[in-house]
């Protein structure tokens, strides 16, 4: 449904929340390779979203020392 968005509506308001979303999706389902992909998206594609730092948190999760990923 949230790739509905981002390939449907070019400019709707929730772009940004439809790419975080996505990208939390695959946090669920513990596919971190392609939750990077989609949050660093969110980043990159809409950097003065409100859900930027929230993405840029779960990034450095991923990231950092001491994270594990089965």
């Amino acid at each position: 449904e949230y790739q509905r968005v981002l390939d449907n509506y070019p400019l709707s308001t929730k772009r940004d929340d439809a790419q975080y979303r996505i990208g939390i999706t695959y946090h669920d389902e513990a596919n971190y390779t392609v939750e990077l992909g989609a949050l660093g998206a969110a980043v990159a594609g809409y950097p003065l979203s409100t859900r930027v730092p929230v993405a840029q948190a779960h990034i450095d999760d991923i990231n950092g020392p001491h994270a594990f990923h089965p």
